[in-house]
């Protein structure tokens, strides 16, 4: 399992290349919690979280939880975005 890092570093250079859906106007981050899926140093597929400097587990705990729930009402509803 790999250590956590050290200190932080500006998303940019951690995710280069990686693109996601812009926020909502007037939306501002707080802070995140990312579930990444990589190669790792052997070329295996992983996963592995990373947090803001202000991340704390509990909350992320109950912020994926409620993602699961969400999900998993999307997929049973059949749910289309609106904003894709």
């Amino acid at each position: 399992m790999p250590e956590p890092p050290t200190s932080n570093k500006p998303i940019g250079d951690v995710l280069s290349g990686v693109e996601i859906q812009p926020l909502p106007e007037g939306w501002v981050v707080l802070g995140f919690h990312a579930m990444l899926k990589c190669l790792d140093e052997d070329g295996d597929v992983n996963w592995i979280s990373r947090y803001t400097e202000d991340g704390h587990y509990i909350e992320s705990l109950g912020a994926m939880r409620a993602a699961v729930v969400m999900l998993e009402c999307q997929v049973r509803d059949g749910y289309q975005p609106d904003d894709t």
